[in-house]
């Protein structure tokens, strides 16, 4: 069915370069798009080509074209165009790549050009690489290396291979590397005989080698490669073949390695790294490479072992730059002395759930060293499909910002060891993922900042496990966590000690404590949940004179439902509640009144002092800290006196959702979970007010979300499969301006009526936003909602395409668009913490 709907589209002139497509925007509505569909084999293109830049795959140019805004290729994308002699006329506008995208350019006819270009915007690991065409810009850090670049002399710099590569419907035989699931290389033959003494890089026993891959490759089963002199592997990488075990001793040298493929250490086999002097490192070099990529990665079926004396240092890197990358099957042991430093996940098990992804199980003993980042986890332990990660610590120092160690889709087993982090509101433990289980045997986990909220965190598993039997922590242990036998006691610092306990699986889920039951006094009860609020209702407040009834206020509570709102709670007489038609009038600034009848549906409890009635109140999220007023009447509309503590409301009864949760965020009464989310509701409304610049004076959030970072939402970026022709995925968009709602866009070459849409298979309709695009909505998505991946699907009868993502894939767009605003990246962040705090207060 065809819907018409009118919706704004607007394009942002102000962009540095927009993400996946251009922004659509209604109102104060969040709004970003993301990845297109992959095509495959390459497309003719003509006019304003800025669509072009979202679909990964080829492109060659059959006219004269123009960018008319400022594009970006999608993240893990690659998108090459052929320049073909024709001229692109960029107006001025940037063209951008994200984080893993790539973009290429050529001109295999020769005489392209490209002209008005306001610059290439790169993010993370994106990059670009020019290998032909004549351009009016500074392009000469994006030429190929292999590329001849020639200045004319009216200041624009011809690349010299113009005319000379493949078309873009061959592959390109140089550029970055793809970042799949990586092929084991066969390592090269030596390019030399051993050398003189005195000028090698490194040598066995008394032969010296003029690389260090021709000693790797001469070394026999278990024999020591010593270094001899500084190295750089950034240009050249290093390769441990299969089958080949080696010992890599650094000898008080440093060996200069990159995390791109070309300039990593690559372990197929077993590689042993070990420094004898005690000063000589594995340190990072060059620019950022790309994130699937780590300075020393252990491929599947390889081993790594760090022995005394072994550094990996990445701290002079970005967060893109991991140390230590495991893939799947791989095996990581540590012993004492050795040290891993960086800015990003020291060391890393690949995180992905995508099939054919480079992550799966792995192996990883650690008996010592230590492991710092600055940026994220001493130990991350990635999620992936297969599950059955072991881990088992048994002494070390794992110093992290976000948390100590991570462990998703495996156990972890830690005996001994000391646990730290430095980043606010996160966990010396985080643990993740499908059926993850954490055994606690001894460690210290107690240096964290202030704001620490728990020792372990257990993030969205109803089936993960934890068993603490002994150990010394920050906080109290939770029963629940506790192993069988084990008790937590207080200690006179303030830290805790658990002892006593033998660790045993679970085989029950755990429980949580109840939430201690409310006394009468203001936000305490916990009764029944009121009847939604029906539609409002414009009305006007009676002018009568007031009844000689009294009602008292009796408390407030947050509605933990997964909407933001609150109860409002009062005991009525007798009297008042045998009146028939007896009512509430709710008002809110800048909303209708509504009226609400005193019946079976708000009415909560009855006892000897009268019956008590319930009132809900839902807000958007920027409305939190609006004035909500609640007054009485009779059937008569007779205004009813209302009493707090006996002292009476000269004008009704007046409470805002977010002083509800800030009573609940500071109270002794709750458990830690429920203030998380009191606390995420208040801060929610805070973010959402400065984005929309509704009502921001005043108003701080004490959540500076400074722990949520890109990395943090990778695992919500928008993911495509299949394809239907005439149908391209052109983004989403996550509005808070009423309702939570999802819309993802498609752009239709076809009339409407040719496709079915569907979310999660049950059939949807698509609303003509104008212009070729249609949006499908998903609605009311509730708090503990924000997380879930839905499947939006097209299809003509034939063929089938399908994007797979949910709320948060928006803030995975919007942190990583460095275009965005500061209030948009704010409220990304702020929708994912919402998310977290909901998933483990629903959870448990």
């Amino acid at each position: 069915m065809k819907k018409k709907q009118f919706l704004a589209v607007l394009l942002s002139a102000t962009m540095v370069f927009s993400v996946g497509a251009p922004v659509y925007a209604a109102d104060k509505d969040i709004t970003v798009f993301e990845a297109s569909e992959e095509l495959v084999g390459a497309r003719e293109a003509s006019g304003d080509i800025a669509m072009e830049f979202y679909t990964a795959g080829d492109f060659v140019l059959t006219g004269d074209s123009y960018i008319a805004w400022s594009p970006g290729v999608n993240w893990g994308t690659t998108v090459t165009m052929d320049l073909a002699g024709h001229t692109l006329d960029c107006r001025n506008n940037s063209i951008g790549t994200q984080d893993r995208a790539t973009l290429k350019i050529y001109d295999s006819v020769g005489g392209g050009k490209v002209i008005n270009l306001g610059g290439f915007q790169t993010q993370g690991s994106g990059s670009v690489t020019i290998y032909g065409g004549t351009y009016d810009a500074d392009i000469t850090e994006y030429v190929d290396e292999n590329a001849k670049i020639k200045k004319n002399s009216d200041g624009t710099i011809t690349v010299g291979n113009a005319g000379t590569n493949p078309k873009p419907t061959n592959a390109p035989t140089s550029g970055p590397e793809p970042t799949g699931t990586p092929t084991k290389t066969p390592t090269k033959a030596p390019t030399t005989a051993p050398v003189p003494v005195g000028n090698g890089v490194a040598s066995i026993g008394t032969k010296e080698y003029a690389s260090l891959q021709d000693a790797v490759n001469a070394a026999k089963d278990g024999e020591e490669v010593l270094v001899t002199r500084n190295v750089d592997l950034s240009k050249e990488g290093l390769i441990v073949d299969e089958g080949k075990a080696v010992v890599l001793n650094t000898n008080g040298f440093t060996v200069e390695a990159a995390n791109t493929a070309i300039g990593q250490i690559t372990v197929n086999g077993t590689l042993t790294i070990r420094d004898g002097k005690g000063s000589g490192s594995i340190s990072y070099t060059g620019s950022n490479g790309k994130s699937s990529f780590g300075m020393v990665e252990v491929a599947d079926g390889g081993k790594l072992i760090l022995e005394s004396g072994a550094k990996i240092d990445a701290a002079e890197g970005g967060f893109n730059v991991v140390p230590v990358l495991l893939d799947a099957n791989a095996t990581f042991v540590s012993e004492d002395d050795a040290e891993v430093t960086a800015v990003a996940s020291a060391v890393k098990a690949f995180d992905s759930v995508a099939e054919d992804s480079k992550a799966g199980p792995v192996e990883i003993t650690i008996n010592g060293g230590k492991f710092v980042s600055t940026g994220a986890d001493a130990l991350e332990v990635g999620r992936n499909l297969i599950g059955g990660s072991t881990v088992e610590i048994n002494g070390g120092e794992f110093i992290g910002f976000s948390h100590a160690v991570e462990m998703a889709d495996g156990t972890m087993t830690i005996n001994d060891g000391t646990f730290a982090y430095t980043g606010e509101y996160n966990s010396f433990v985080q643990l993740k993922g499908e059926d993850s289980h954490l055994f606690v045997n001894g460690g210290t986990f107690v240096d964290g900042p202030e704001s620490i909220e728990d020792n372990i965190y257990v993030l969205y598993d109803e089936d993960s496990t934890v068993a603490v039997s002994a150990g010394t922590f920050a906080l109290e242990v939770p029963e629940e966590q506790l192993a069988e036998g084990a008790a937590c006691e207080e200690n006179e610092d303030g830290t805790w000690t658990v002892t006593g306990g033998t660790v045993v699986k679970p085989t029950v889920k755990p429980t949580v404590k109840p939430t201690v039951k409310p006394t009468e006094t203001p936000a305490t009860p916990t009764p029944k949940p009121a009847t939604p609020t029906p539609e409002p209702t414009i009305v006007v407040e009676p002018t009568k004179a007031p009844s000689d009834l009294t009602a008292s206020f009796y408390g407030l509570n947050l509605s933990l439902e997964g909407k933001i709102g609150a109860y409002v709670y009062f005991r009525v007489p007798a009297e008042l509640a045998e009146d028939e038609g007896a009512y509430a009038i709710i008002e809110m600034e800048d909303d209708k009144a509504e009226k609400v009848l005193l019946d079976e549906n708000t009415k909560v409890s009855e006892d000897s002092k009268g019956v008590v009635y319930g009132f809900a109140k839902n807000v958007t999220a920027a409305q939190t800290n609006n004035e909500i007023n609640v007054k009485l009447y009779t059937s008569d509309d007779e205004a009813v006196t209302l009493l707090q503590n006996k002292k009476k409301l000269e004008d009704g009864y007046t409470f805002s959702v977010a002083g509800v949760a800030a009573t609940y965020q500071n109270s002794s009464v709750y458990t830690a979970k429920t203030k998380d989310l009191a606390k995420a509701i208040k801060n929610y409304g805070i973010y959402a007010q400065k984005l929309m610049d509704y009502k921001t004076d005043g108003y701080t959030p004490d959540d500076k979300l400074s722990d949520v970072t890109l990395s943090s939402l990778k695992s919500y970026a928008p993911k495509t499969s299949g394809s239907v022709k005439g149908v391209k995925y052109v983004g989403n968009n996550l509005s808070l301006k009423s309702e939570t709602e999802l819309f993802v866009y498609f752009q239709l070459s076809k009339d409407v009526d040719n496709y079915t849409f569907t979310i999660d298979g049950e059939e949807v309709e698509a609303v003509d936003t104008g212009d070729g695009i249609y949006a499908v909505r998903l609605g009311n998505i509730a708090a503990q909602k924000l997380s879930e991946i839905k499947e939006f699907a097209v299809t003509d009868g034939n063929s089938t395409f399908t994007a797979k993502l949910g709320a948060l894939s928006w803030s995975y767009s919007t942190i990583s668009n460095k275009a965005s605003k500061t209030e948009s990246v704010n409220m990304a962040k702020m929708v994912y913490r919402y998310s977290q705090k909901a998933d483990a207060y629903f959870k448990s």
